[in-house]
């Protein structure tokens, strides 16, 4: 992916976002602390089961994050025709040319 990421990049596009993290590895999770330091919700009377999150419970989304997820901030950006068309090309010729990288 990061290969895709530079090639795009060097044809003069910004704004490429290359992941993203997974919910269940955030600190809160990783922890179990969300509602101050006593661990709640996890050490209350309503959690009945030990939760685990640790890596490789979700694979499908770990391996999106890790390996293939490709984001472009196009929200981020006022683009007018023009410029959609350009982004538009730039993707194409990067596609088009996946098996040169």
């Amino acid at each position: 992916m990061t290969k895709i990421v530079a090639t795009i990049e060097a044809e003069g596009l910004k704004g490429l976002i290359g992941g993203y993290i997974n919910i269940h590895l955030l600190p809160m999770y990783q922890n179990k602390i969300a509602y101050g330091s006593s661990g709640f919700p996890w050490s209350s009377d309503l959690s009945k089961r030990d939760v685990n999150y640790k890596k490789g419970i979700c694979p499908n989304a770990e391996n999106l994050r890790d390996f293939n997820f490709l984001g472009f901030e196009m929200c981020l950006h006022q683009m007018n025709e023009q410029e959609i068309i350009e982004t538009v090309s730039v993707f194409k010729k990067v596609w088009s040319n996946l098996n040169a990288l």
